[in-house]
């Protein structure tokens, strides 16, 4: 049998966490408190621009792991699915 005709029963599976608290842990485990510290530290060392770029790139590459996690979800969508490889 192909892995894409099984089908999974979520009745099981109940939505206990809001929209918003999902986003509160989302946001409080990508930034701990070195986002909040080192900026400064950063600007003061290599300018503004420069730490400007690396916030981009560190942000670039936040959204390529979330993708990776939405599509590890997706193909395997039953509970602790993002770490059944």
């Amino acid at each position: 049998m192909d892995k894409k005709d099984v089908q999974v029963d979520r009745g099981d599976l109940k939505q206990n966490l809001s929209e918003k608290f999902v986003w509160a842990i989302a946001y409080g485990s990508c930034i701990g408190w070195g986002a909040f510290i080192l900026p400064g530290d950063w600007i003061a060392k290599s300018g503004p621009m420069s730490s400007a770029i690396g916030l981009i790139i560190g942000a670039l590459l936040m959204i390529l792991i979330a993708v990776s996690y939405g599509a590890l979800v997706e193909r395997f969508p039953v509970f602790w699915g993002c770490i059944c490889l």
